[in-house]
């Protein structure tokens, strides 16, 4: 409205200059303009003020001195595992495909919580969820290796074939540290080798059924979560996840679900 008859405005004004000589009638309507567009000037201003003080009164106030001191952000998980360290999983969160990185972690399967089952580890893969998952292995030797796999685990005569985004890692700990008198914690502290899947067309990645699942020959886990199995394996152009293998004895697993999307998203 007002900057209407402000245009209004400047056109007869512009038209009183132009004019000025023929058209003397103009000045009439002029004033009268001037007259109107004074008040509706006044209570733009006005409502104006009101809007800046709503604002000011539903502003927070930010403590940055507060946020410059703050830690970096860590992977947000549901539930505490006894494997991993918190580095260990922001680097596996780094690897993970962009569509399911900035979900929670969720503690969905461990023989310690949940009894050592295999029917109960395939029945905690949630329907729900993406199907992304993260399973983890510490073995009597203390070597803490894993995979990622794309789709949540199930039983298949005939397996399937998973997608080049599956990826298995490790961390060798060295002899000294496995014979030294250390907590079994402070060994997963070591940096993690990866080793992504480059499966040959019609190659089957992921395998299972009652008594084992595996990611092709790079890990395998069987009798009941109790013992296992990895050797090279051409599909992730990996090495054996542990030394002094194929065989490994489980001392702990997990299996982590990749569940719903959180706010903060991981900072690399």
């Amino acid at each position: 409205m007002v900057v209407s008859l402000t245009l209004v405005h400047w056109s007869l004004l512009l038209a009183q200059r132009t004019l000025a000589a023929e058209v003397h009638q103009v000045d009439i309507p002029l004033l009268a303009l001037r007259f109107v567009l004074q008040p509706c000037r006044l209570l733009a201003a006005a409502s104006m003020v009101r809007r800046v003080r709503s604002m000011q009164r539903s502003t927070v106030d930010i403590a940055f001195d507060v946020l410059s001191g703050s830690e970096e952000a860590e992977v947000f998980t549901e539930n505490t595992g006894s494997i991993l360290s918190s580095e260990q999983q922001a680097e596996i969160t780094k690897h993970l495909p962009a569509w399911c990185r900035y979900r929670a972690w969720q503690l969905v399967y461990s023989p310690d919580v949940h009894g050592t089952s295999m029917q109960t580890f395939y029945r905690k893969q949630s329907s729900s969820s993406c199907g992304a998952n993260i399973i983890v292995v510490r073995d009597s030797n203390g070597h803490t290796f894993g995979g990622f796999s794309s789709e949540k685990w199930r039983m298949s005569a005939r397996g399937y074939y998973g997608t080049p985004e599956c990826f298995v890692f490790s961390s060798h700990c060295a002899e000294a540290e496995i014979d030294s008198e250390e907590s079994p914690a402070s060994t997963t502290r070591q940096p993690l080798s990866f080793y992504s899947a480059a499966p040959q067309p019609g190659t089957v990645l992921l395998w299972g059924d009652a008594q084992t699942f595996s990611l092709d020959s790079a890990l395998t886990l069987t009798d009941d979560f109790r013992s296992g199995l990895s050797a090279p394996c051409a599909s992730f152009d990996s090495p054996a996840l542990m030394p002094g293998g194929p065989e490994f004895v489980v001392r702990s697993f997990e299996c982590w679900e990749l569940g719903q999307p959180y706010d903060t998203p991981y900072l690399a």
